[in-house]
């Protein structure tokens, strides 16, 4: 019997007759090439053959709905929640629900007990990388209950080759040939000496490419998919003086922390997020210090404050700028970004919605599908944090970043939003941008496809036991940020 309603594509053809007689098998396919529709055709395929009789599939909560409805466009596999399932074929459970909830969680276990003969899919599997994590251990528990396994990811590794660990872990033990984490970190990982847990280099990285190239599909949007153009501007704003004191404080007052004799590169690592709230125009930070005065311990506190809308008032006069009637998201980073784009956005009588961390699922929800389809509703404010994942949003064709992340892979994921299959207007993408050393680093490491913080992780590494060059490092830091 035919479940499907719609056609693969050529490169899904590709990725179906690479998998289809496997038991476990990962789909590292860009968003917005399909992955859901591959990895229905797979799923038709051992249904038909009697290989399965039920499939569990896993995703962020915050995308379950989006899952749903790209099952029923494709598909008339019935599926339903995890919270109210009775006999549909394709039960859906948010990734965070199998750590969050133990009442689901043994309800999952419960059912795949009454299915053993049933699929397992870990959908956007890369954040599934800790295997310490409580979800990634009860999922690898799932695992072993279940005869057929999939993976589907755009961005399988985030930070490492260590990355692949838990997902080849979950897909099957045999895959990678190691049953625990420590035995693949004593093949493949080095470790610092002086700050435990930091990783400082990888080994035998073609044995891992070897070993799981048999169970893998990979494609990027580039090799498949004939979208129209993207085009990138960048909008520069100038510091107040007040924020460029600030600015010039913190910086000043972190790099006076690095000690020769005992170098703390976190110091920097603190440096770089607090510039990055700064130059979004907000920071309220109070620092406690101990010191001495002739023997006698003292207390201080440090203050660093500043509220500025410039940012946000170049933002929104960027998005008055885009043609009337075409529909814009605005991604921001911190909380406090918020709070600033909504009082220029409602002082110009702006109509908007907006998604971040504290809304709940059923508002997040409504939201989008107003975005999407109201004709009045064209401007989306949503944190890059949350909604950098599993969201179709084609009918937005602009993007503004208020700022932007210190992450490219969250970065690339968040213009993938527009940036996919069904997408066909050109897509604007525009940087605000103050001129600092901070947002000019971002900037940099975007262009280059890296993450700044891991970037200046991996500097401070490689100059932790020589005074000398920590001393270049400081007056770097000082004259590039």
């Amino acid at each position: 019997m035919n479940y499907l309603k719609t056609n693969l594509f050529k490169h899904q053809q590709h990725a179906f007759n690479k998998l289809k007689n496997l038991k476990a098998c990962a789909l590292f396919m860009d968003m917005g090439t399909g992955k859901t529709r591959t990895a229905l055709e797979l799923i038709q395929n051992k249904l038909n053959k009697g290989k399965i009789t039920r499939v569990f599939w896993i995703c962020p909560c915050s995308t379950k709905k989006n899952l749903i409805s790209d099952i029923n466009k494709h598909s008339i596999f019935s599926a339903a929640y995890i919270e109210n399932i009775q006999d549909e074929f394709i039960c859906v459970i948010g990734s965070e629900t199998i750590s969050k909830s133990d009442k689901y969680y043994l309800k999952l276990v419960n059912l795949i007990k009454q299915n053993t003969h049933s699929m397992l899919i870990l959908d956007e599997s890369h954040m599934f990388k800790n295997p310490k994590a409580v979800r990634t251990e009860r999922i690898s528990k799932l695992s072993n209950q279940v005869s057929n396994r999939m993976i589907l990811t755009g961005t399988p590794v985030t930070q490492g080759i260590w990355d692949l660990y838990s997902q080849f872990y979950f897909l099957h033990p045999k895959i990678l040939g190691y049953n625990s984490f420590y035995a693949f970190a004593a093949n493949h990982l080095e470790y610092s000496d002086k700050y435990p847990g930091q990783i400082i280099d990888t080994h035998n990285t073609d044995y891992i490419t070897k070993k799981i190239n048999p169970y893998v599909y990979q494609i990027t949007k580039k090799e498949c998919l004939d979208l129209p153009p993207k085009t990138y501007t960048d909008s520069y704003f100038y510091f107040d003086d007040d924020q460029e004191r600030v600015y010039n404080k913190i910086k000043q007052y972190f790099i006076d922390k690095i000690d020769l004799d005992n170098f703390n590169g976190e110091y920097i690592l603190n440096m770089l997020n607090y510039l990055h709230r700064v130059a979004s125009g907000y920071i309220d930070l109070e620092i406690k210090e101990e010191y001495y005065i002739e023997g006698e311990k003292c207390n201080r506190i440090i203050e660093f404050k500043h509220k500025s809308y410039d940012r946000s008032i170049e933002t929104i006069e960027q998005l008055k700028l885009t043609p009337k009637g075409s529909k814009t998201i605005i991604w921001h980073k911190f909380n406090s970004d918020l709070e600033l784009l909504q009082h220029v956005l409602d002082k110009e009588q702006i109509k908007y919605v907006y998604v971040n961390g504290k809304s709940k699922l059923k508002d997040r929800e409504k939201a989008i599908e107003q975005f999407k389809t109201s004709k009045d509703i064209n401007t989306l404010v949503i944190n890059i944090n949350i909604g950098n994942l599993g969201l179709n949003l084609q009918e937005a064709n602009y993007m503004i970043y208020y700022n932007s992340t210190f992450d490219y892979a969250k970065r690339i994921q968040s213009e993938d939003r527009i940036y996919r299959i069904g997408q066909n207007k050109n897509c604007h993408i525009i940087d605000i941008l103050s001129f600092s050393g901070i947002d000019r680093m971002i900037e940099k490491s975007i262009e280059n496809k890296s993450s700044l913080a891991r970037c200046i992780r991996q500097e401070i590494n490689e100059i932790k036991d020589d005074k000398e060059k920590i001393e270049e490092f400081k007056k770097k830091i000082l004259n590039e940020f």
